[in-house]
């Protein structure tokens, strides 16, 4: 249970837009919970949730869209273009939950106690339930790009290849050349591959 009201994010693709408008967001064992927790799902079935993030933790349902498109076009996270967010990444909305609302719990960012009274996979700063939760809004194409630029998500800094490629520019504005090749072949260039 957290204190205040709050809107409330979680990142999926667009393949289940029809089924959440129908349905709502119904509680699962996801394919990042068994990529991050091992392939027994027996594991898991009695921790199906669904994850919910605030404004604070943006970032993370920018992250799980990243992982379902990335699965969806067998990319790694880091390969899925904001093109791909805009083809295929669906953020769903559900507006001013109450502090007092049952189904929604949050697990403090600063419970360090894996052993506590949480579900194995709730990691700190998560909101998560164990109910099917309607839902207020679904953002999906431009309106979902636009909606992550303004609250500058991605955040390139843990986005390897952007973050590579912001590097290169600034490299190349630094010693003035507009030849990428020329720059590539000086003594001043150094590849650090999986930095």
């Amino acid at each position: 249970m957290f204190k205040f009201s709050r809107t409330l994010y979680h990142g999926t693709v667009i393949d289940n837009k029809d089924e959440i408008r129908r349905f709502g967001l119904i509680p699962s064992v996801g394919g990042f919970v068994e990529e991050m927790y091992g392939t027994d799902v027996e594991d898991y079935l009695d921790n199906e949730l669904v994850f919910l993030a605030d404004k604070k933790g943006l970032q993370k349902a920018y992250n799980a869209i990243c992982n379902h498109v990335a699965r969806k076009l067998n990319k790694t996270m880091w390969d899925v273009t904001e093109d791909d967010i805009k083809r295929h990444g669906l953020l769903v909305v559900l507006y001013e939950i109450e502090g007092d609302d049952d189904n929604i719990r949050y697990r403090p960012e600063d419970d360090e106690n894996y052993y506590g009274e949480y579900p194995l996979t709730v990691e700190p700063g998560d909101y998560y339930s164990e109910e099917v939760l309607g839902v207020d809004k679904l953002l999906f194409g431009m309106a979902l790009v636009k909606f992550f630029r303004r609250y500058g998500i991605p955040d390139y800094t843990k986005n390897r290849n952007i973050a590579m490629a912001r590097l290169m520019n600034l490299a190349l504005q630094y010693y003035g050349s507009h030849n990428k090749k020329d720059f590539l072949r000086s003594k001043d260039y150094v590849y650090v591959q999986n930095p």
